[in-house]
């Protein structure tokens, strides 16, 4: 596929060649340009079913509006769109610990059309985007859109503003669909529920559903720490057990994995290690069982049968 959207490094637009991975928010009809460019910067795509338009601004598919984000997302999105330039500084150090075993969990292939869920500043999903064959990443913060478009350098990635517990992708049509540290941030279990529906709605049979969420470890447990709260008193977060996320994907899905991943050991911060050794000890130390609880993430793997 030829690199038309991000000659010289630089991001040319959304690529009109994956409108096809998108969908009218309405009525889940086909999106069509306005214009025969490969590449889509500014200008507005229209449902071929339906004529409700959608706004192109500096390259990213707007679909926020239709969406209507709900109040309890209002003072999140606002609160992402303020820090943004920081994110990614802010997590940085955790690349080797979360990030890289995400890319793992991912296992992205040339042939995969991958769906990521939140995908915010790229963090993961800057990475995982050039193993695919295609992929598109949602994300509520068009500010955090903005920052991951600078990442771009290929012309197989689209990035759409809607809110992505209630985003509606063409059925059938992904090979992965992915979220990092996402599902967590969902209030409600109506978004919770909406969101999974969502997401198994559009993956291909055989396809796969991978999500990281927060661990109670044990950390917190002997912390007697709180399990659900606010970041900042906007963001809201619930920190999760491993009989829940089952209990969770096992209403849409025959079978659920539940991993363990970004172990940080008692005195290893006093060490000073470097990344990739920190990187090395977390993947020994997800893998044994008692130690394992120290966790601060679990992966759920699921995939429609």
């Amino acid at each position: 596929m030829p690199d038309y959207c991000s000659r010289y490094g630089e991001y040319k637009g959304f690529p009109a060649n994956l409108l096809k991975l998108t969908a009218c928010q309405s009525c889940r009809g086909s999106l069509v340009a306005s214009g025969n460019d490969d590449c889509l910067f500014n200008g507005h795509v229209t449902c071929a079913a339906c004529g409700i338009t959608y706004p192109i601004d500096s390259g990213i598919l707007r679909m926020l509006a239709a969406d209507r984000l709900e109040p309890e997302l209002k003072d999140e999105a606002r609160l992402r769109d303020e820090e943004a330039s920081q994110y990614d500084t802010l997590f940085s150090p955790r690349y080797f610990k979360e990030v890289l075993p995400s890319l793992d969990l991912a296992s992205a292939t040339k042939n995969d059309l991958i769906l990521e869920c939140g995908c915010g500043t790229g963090r993961v999903g800057s990475d995982l985007a050039p193993r695919a064959k295609a992929y598109i990443g949602v994300d509520f913060s068009f500010e955090s859109l903005k920052i991951f478009s600078g990442k771009i350098t290929d012309g197989k990635t689209g990035l759409v503003q809607a809110d992505a517990s209630r985003y509606h992708a063409p059925r059938d049509r992904f090979d992965k669909i992915v979220s990092f540290q996402f599902y967590e941030h969902l209030p409600t279990e109506g978004h919770r529920r909406r969101f999974i529906e969502n997401a198994r709605a559009a993956l291909r049979k055989g396809g796969w559903f991978i999500n990281t969420v927060y661990h109670h470890d044990l950390r917190q447990r002997w912390a007697g720490a709180p399990r659900s709260g606010y970041h900042a008193g906007k963001i809201y977060y619930r920190y999760y057990v491993k009989p829940e996320m089952k209990k969770d994907f096992c209403r849409y899905f025959s079978s659920v994995t539940v991993t363990y991943l970004d172990c940080t050991l008692p005195l290893e911060t006093r060490l000073q290690l470097s990344g990739p050794m920190g990187g090395f000890l977390s993947r020994l130390a997800t893998r044994i069982p008692i130690v394992q609880q120290l966790s601060l993430l679990m992966a759920v793997c699921v995939q429609k049968t």
